[in-house]
């Protein structure tokens, strides 16, 4: 099916125009100017806009692969200047060298950006009962080996850099980035993800003098990180946090976004004075005096005395409530009901459930 980027309407793969709006489903239509742009061009050629559908693209060595070979890790990507066989995802430019773990990274232009990749069409159906999301996509049962299955998604096998993201974005709607596609050859992992190397890093817009940012706003990025830090441990991608350019800020909202997920290296583990030296190291680099009671804290986290995440919080938020404009005082009068830290710290990036 080919989703309209207008109205969102599901339409028929042979339409060349939606059923509701009329909005052309052959090419890109120019943000700037409105004029259209075809799939594979990734600016207005009216305006010089950028036009184009990008994803940022993540291709990651298999374990027991000869995928990390200085050869293979920094030769070229692709087949054709794309990155499948199909020709979908077109290569932008040539993909950097290999990181120190074989990874390599880069931009792709989405030369067929209103169709759903596979994965979507999983997630997508995920809900329906088996029988219908298969008939639904014209695929049998028997074409994909699944036994005792009980979804689609898991009868097809998401591939297992996929799930990480799929799992945590239903909590953490904003926190982690949109995955569109992923996939898997003998040696490589591949993943297709939300493009957020635009936003700008955390860490500078803390430390921008021209961004009032009040303490309360860095105590809120604080708590989403230890949220984050618990959902994370199942998925063993916590180091996520611990990686200072990974941690990114949506401008419009000041929402803490994270570029990408990180898995944590085979054979260990990070704790939570792990998270605080990271918070420290947050701390110094911004250049911003740390106040008194943040102090306290991570001394109490590097300390241990402090253990556990539901303690942390329990701190932030008895900070967080001392920074409100009328903190409640202690008197001789009825008790009141306990601190609700929701009153202080939002949860924007909590997704909508279902």
């Amino acid at each position: 099916m080919l989703i309209c980027p207008q109205c969102e309407f599901e339409n028929p793969t042979a339409n060349k125009f939606c059923q509701r709006c009329g909005t052309s489903l052959t090419q890109n239509t120019c943000r700037e100017c409105g004029n259209y742009v075809p799939f594979d061009q990734l600016d207005c050629l009216h305006c010089g806009a950028r036009a184009g559908v990008t994803w940022w693209a993540i291709i990651s060595p298999l374990a027991d692969s000869a995928a990390g070979t200085p050869e293979k890790e920094n030769g070229s990507v692709g087949f054709s200047g794309y990155l499948d066989l199909q020709q979908r995802y077109q290569l932008i430019e040539p993909f950097p060298p290999a990181d120190e773990t074989g990874v390599r990274q880069g931009q792709v232009l989405d030369c067929q950006p209103f169709q759903l990749s596979l994965l979507e069409a999983l997630v997508l159906k995920s809900h329906q009962s088996d029988e219908e999301a298969y008939q639904d996509m014209g695929w049998e049962k028997d074409e994909v080996g699944a036994e005792n299955w009980a979804n689609p998604m898991e009868a097809l096998s998401v591939p297992a850099i996929a799930k990480p993201y799929i799992s945590l974005s239903r909590e953490f709607y904003h926190a982690i980035p949109s995955i569109h596609n992923a996939w898997q050859s003998s040696e490589y992992g591949i993943l297709l993800l939300e493009n957020r190397s635009e936003f700008p890093l955390l860490i500078d817009w803390w430390s921008n003098d021209d961004v009032s940012l009040p303490m309360i706003q860095v105590l809120q990025w604080l708590y989403e990180m230890t949220e984050l830090w618990h959902a994370m441990e199942e998925w063993k991608c916590q180091r996520s946090l611990l990686i200072m350019n990974n941690l990114r800020v949506d401008p419009d909202d000041q929402a803490l976004y994270l570029r990408r997920l990180y898995s944590d290296p085979v054979n260990e583990s990070f704790s939570l004075q792990d998270l605080g030296r990271m918070w420290q190291a947050m701390f110094a680099e911004s250049q911003k005096t740390c106040m008194d009671a943040m102090t306290e804290l991570l001394t109490d986290i590097e300390m241990e005395k402090l253990a556990s995440v539901e303690a942390i919080q329990e701190r932030l938020e008895a900070i967080a409530q001392r920074l409100q404009p009328n903190p409640p005082v202690a008197d001789d009068g009825p008790q009141t009901e306990p601190f609700d830290s929701v009153s202080v710290f939002s949860t924007p990036s909590v997704g909508p459930s279902g």
